[in-house]
């Protein structure tokens, strides 16, 4: 859960989370039942209106608490939890977890077919993605990557598709948005789904 305490730090949450996720905002604003342009305007921290904001963060899985605030039709103490109606089960976490694993196999097959390529747009994300992580844990999950970088592409490789929850968690935080091209990504996300 993420507490919040601006609309700038709301979005930056956001941005994160997708990028994360290898979502584009049209993906979310559809997933949310709102348009692209509340997507971007919360990302740019421009703020919106709370069941927006709510509607946006359980599409994406976010949770995250305001102080003050509470959930429509609740009545709560400041800093209550503020939680999707859709939260994840665990099946839907397996599912989660088992399609970033998919998406990672995809990238591992673009690492071996141009690594510098790949390589470079990983660094770039990273670099992009530093000022706006605030977490520690996230720091030094892109500290990571960065190491494993500079690593040999079949140990990188090992390294992407490994099993278990920290390999999971650095999965989460990758750095590889924008390798496979929309086509690829939704194909897969498909055949997740229909799986």
């Amino acid at each position: 859960m993420y507490p919040v305490a601006s609309p700038q730090q709301f979005g930056e949450i956001l941005r994160a989370e997708r990028l994360r996720r290898q979502l584009d905002q049209r993906d979310v604003a559809v997933a949310a039942g709102v348009s692209v342009q509340a997507v971007r305007r919360l990302e740019r921290g421009e703020g919106s209106s709370l069941a927006t904001a709510w509607a946006v963060g359980a599409a994406m899985g976010v949770e995250f608490c305001v102080a003050g605030v509470a959930s429509p039709g609740v009545s709560a103490p400041p800093r209550q939890r503020v939680s999707s109606p859709l939260r994840q089960r665990e099946s839907d976490v397996s599912r989660s977890r088992a399609l970033s694993r998919e998406l990672h196999r995809a990238v591992a097959r673009k690492l071996r077919d141009a690594p510098e390529r790949v390589r470079s747009r990983a660094l770039q994300n990273i670099a992009t993605m530093r000022p706006t992580t605030r977490s520690a844990m996230a720091q030094q999950w892109l500290d990571e990557w960065e190491r494993m970088l500079a690593a040999p592409t079949g140990e990188l490789i090992e390294f992407m598709l490994a099993t278990g929850e920290r390999a999971d968690d650095l999965r989460q935080m990758t750095p590889f948005a924008g390798v496979l091209s929309e086509d690829e990504r939704r194909e897969i996300v498909r055949r997740a789904a229909a799986a």
